[in-house]
Formats: C-alpha cells, structure tokens, sequence
C-alpha cells in the first residue's frame, strides 16, 4: 500500500469518524451556546433583582430568617459586646461554615446592614461576608486593622 491508498473498509470507517466528530462539534457548539445563555439569564437575574447589589437587612433578626442566617443562628449566640450599634455574636460550637470556628465574633453591617463583619476570637478583623455567605474581597480589604475590644 504505497501513494496513500486506503486499506479495504477503511474509507467507510474513516467517514463515519468524521460524522461522529462532526456530530461532537456540533454538541460542543450547542453545550458552548447554552453556557453562554446561562450566563446571560444569571446577570440578567441579578440586575432585576438590584443590579447585582446584595438587598440589606433591618436587623440581625430579619437576617437570622434567610438561609445562610439560620446555619450562622444555629451555632452562636449573642454577648453583651456592641459595635456601631449593632450586637455582637460569638460561634459557640464548630460549625461547618466556611472560614468560621469557634470563638470567632460577628456582627451585621451597621452602616449598609449588607454584609457581616467576622472577627477572630481575639478581636482582629478575620473576613467579610455578603448576606449569603459568601466572602466580599473588596469590603475586607476595607476593613484591614479594624478590632473588636
């Protein structure tokens, strides 16, 4: 076999290779547009709701009724410690929460009541949370060298 011949059978079983890749192809493209409308609708989802903005509490009462609020209820209670108006909270038992443990200390966002402050049992400031529980990089950045006595 010599000029690049084709053994017997062979062209069919190469035809049929490339109907199936194209076939993978055009999958790939359908997965690759539906990702792309996920995203669409997601950003779509989070400007109806407020342009992406987390929707504030009034109180840690009200924020203690949404999802993330009750697992945070569920494993700490409140001190006597207040900050800017607003009662602070201890972890009292290990807890499967991301970034929490026990002894570390909380408290709701007097100014905006959008995120949770998240101390170290020793007072220094440890992350920032939006309402969800998720970490808020750019509000803990502004929060660097901040303690609770």
């Amino acid at each position: 076999m010599s000029g690049g011949a084709l053994a017997p059978g062979a062209g069919a079983i190469a035809g049929a290779g490339a109907t199936v890749g194209a076939g993978a192809l055009a999958h790939g493209g359908l997965v690759f547009s539906n990702t792309i409308q996920n995203g669409m609708d997601n950003i779509q989802q989070m400007q109806s709701s407020g342009g992406g903005r987390v929707q504030p509490v009034g109180n840690m009462s009200e924020f203690f009724k949404s999802k993330f609020g009750k697992k945070l209820k569920d494993c700490s209670n409140k001190t006597s410690k207040m900050v800017d108006g607003q009662s602070v909270y201890t972890v009292t038992e290990k807890t499967n929460i991301p970034g929490l443990k026990k002894g570390d200390q909380f408290y709701l966002d007097g100014l905006h009541k959008d995120h949770i402050e998240v101390f170290d049992k020793r007072g220094n400031i440890k992350d920032v949370l939006n309402l969800d529980g998720t970490s808020n990089p750019q509000k803990f950045k502004n929060a660097m060298g901040r303690t609770i006595k």
